[in-house]
């Protein structure tokens, strides 16, 4: 099971990848179009969880790249924003309820929240693209039993994806873009191989 590094370093040696990332990072700046970045990111996936290929899939079948988008979509809303916004209104119900006593320690749910939901999103997605059934997406256990096993592996990647969004947070569709295209495959490997 390579490491973090060797991961980030297996997608950087794609001599094309400069320009299959700026596609989809300018991509996920323009609504309903940010679709097929997302479709992108789904492929991405699956091909990592089927075949262990590391290369960066090129950008076609465009039809293909939107439907799958509107999976990924799904999977996004219900394992990466809707917890997000949850732990934001934790956040915030803190605040209000102490007066503003905690100070800047309010922040934690969604700090907390913050660090699980891209390796959420991901478990989310390989699950979902196992049996490719859409009941799949809505097997809570499961998604947060393979989180519990691989704890302590997610953190590290967790920290350098929310990092990147939190720096770079005014080119949000590089940040979210190139961010996942980091996380995506190595905590498929992961998920690969704790369901060995």
């Amino acid at each position: 099971m390579p490491n973090f590094e060797e991961v980030c370093r297996k997608i950087f040696s794609d001599s094309r990848w400069i320009k299959k990332v700026l596609i989809g990072s300018l991509l996920c700046f323009i609504p309903i179009v940010n679709l097929f970045a997302f479709g992108y990111l789904y492929r991405f996936a699956e091909q990592l969880r089927r075949k262990g290929s590391f290369d960066l899939p090129e950008w076609v079948e465009w039809r293909r790249l939107f439907r799958e988008g509107l999976r990924f979509l799904f999977v996004w809303v219900l394992y990466f924003l809707v917890p997000l916004l949850l732990g934001w209104f934790v956040s915030e119900g803190l605040d209000f309820f102490t007066s503003g006593a905690l100070g800047r320690l309010i922040y934690l749910p969604f700090s907390m929240v913050m660090l699980l939901v891209p390796a959420l999103t991901v478990a989310a997605l390989f699950v979902y693209q196992t049996k490719d059934r859409f009941q799949d997406i809505l097997q809570f256990k499961i998604i947060l039993r393979m989180i519990q096993l691989t704890a302590r592996r997610l953190i590290v990647p967790s920290f350098v994806l929310i990092g990147i969004m939190w720096v770079f947070w005014p080119l949000c569709g590089f940040t979210f873009f190139i961010g996942f295209i980091l996380v995506i495959p190595y905590y498929t490997l992961l998920f690969i191989k704790l369901k060995d």
